[in-house]
């Protein structure tokens, strides 16, 4: 029997993609003890939050990235050298 402050069944979620295996039909899973770890049901690994979050800021760089050159007119001058 668990202990109550303890709990055993973690919280699920679909659609989302694993940092591990890049499954998106997995369920993510997150460790209730500590809320600071995900499993993935499709490959079984675990990642913490802070790889969630690295892996979110990578991808915020590559949005502003893609923003500054929209901004700066760089599309509009690659259709033109066409």
């Amino acid at each position: 029997m668990s202990d109550a402050t303890t709990t055993d069944t973690p919280v699920l979620t679909r659609g989302f993609s694993c940092l591990c295996c890049g499954s998106q039909d997995s369920t993510i899973s997150l460790d209730l003890d500590f809320c600071d770890q995900f499993r993935c049901d499709s490959c079984n690994e675990t990642f913490a939050t802070d790889d969630l979050e690295a892996h979110l800021a990578a991808g915020q760089r590559l949005l502003r990235m893609a923003a500054a050159a929209k901004a700066a007119g760089l599309a509009d001058l690659a259709k033109t050298a066409e």
